[in-house]
């Protein structure tokens, strides 16, 4: 199966999208920079996020680098 990173996913389309491709046994990657909502989804779907301020350029490069070692 795939690894898809999804970005903006604890909002509708994101959501509904890492829903699908969850349940289809892909593995899912959330970055995210609210905590809260991409943990509650996290734990529905049982994958992992990534909290990264966005604002920060070298938290995105960490957190993208993070991702990718996975």
């Amino acid at each position: 199966m795939g690894h898809f990173v999804i970005f903006g996913a604890t909002g509708g389309i994101g959501s509904k999208l890492a829903e699908i491709l969850s349940a289809q046994k892909h593995q899912i990657t959330l970055p995210t920079h609210t905590e809260e909502k991409a943990k509650l989804l996290s734990q529905k779907l049982r994958q992992e996020y990534h909290l990264i301020d966005f604002s920060n350029s070298h938290h995105v490069q960490t957190g993208v680098e993070q991702i990718i070692s996975k």
